[in-house]
């Protein structure tokens, strides 16, 4: 089973799958139970020695569909933030993030064919918290515990997150 497999499974991107698998990205519970279903386990069964990786052949009959229907059509093609960091760009340029605003409801704005390829609101946050982004973003904790964005512009000074970009020296990329 590929990554982008799994993604379609659990309808995640394929970039997000991997950041979970290289410890990039953390899952809640939700998450570790999709994956799990996957499997035809439950998320407390993942980490247990116990209970080993199904085989092929324990896979549950969806996961079998997809895995046969991905092989058949071939590995998707890769998906370019580009695309995304233009729409998000034309977003940030309407008057729709004088409020704040979740990666969803920013989701929302999205063209149908765009939201379809990132299959994520995550995709979203992600990009939005880039340190280009952040220039014209804040990034703000609402007070239900939202991670939210809203043009700097607006946003009430004393709740904006500093986002710390990370260096190139820490991803691997040593020299210039």
């Amino acid at each position: 089973m590929s990554e982008s497999d799994l993604a379609t499974l659990i309808n995640f991107s394929t970039n997000d799958i991997i950041n979970i698998i290289n410890g990039k990205k953390g899952i809640v519970l939700l998450t570790a139970e999709k994956i799990s279903k996957v499997f035809g386990r439950r998320y407390f069964e993942l980490g247990n020695p116990n209970f080993p990786i199904s085989t092929e052949d324990d896979l549950p009959q969806s996961t079998k569909i997809a895995i046969s229907l991905r092989e058949s059509k071939g590995q998707p093609k890769k998906y370019s933030d580009h695309k995304l960091g233009k729409n998000l760009d034309s977003i940030i340029g309407t008057s729709f993030l004088h409020v704040p605003r979740t990666s969803q409801e920013m989701f929302d704005q999205l063209p149908e064919n765009v939201k379809t390829e990132i299959k994520s609101h995550h995709r979203v946050t992600d990009l939005m918290q880039k340190p280009k982004k952040q220039k014209l973003v804040a990034t703000i904790i609402s007070e239900d515990d939202q991670l939210t964005f809203q043009l700097r512009e607006y946003a009430p000074k004393d709740n904006i997150l500093n986002i710390k970009p990370v260096s190139k020296k820490s991803k691997g990329n040593h020299g210039k």
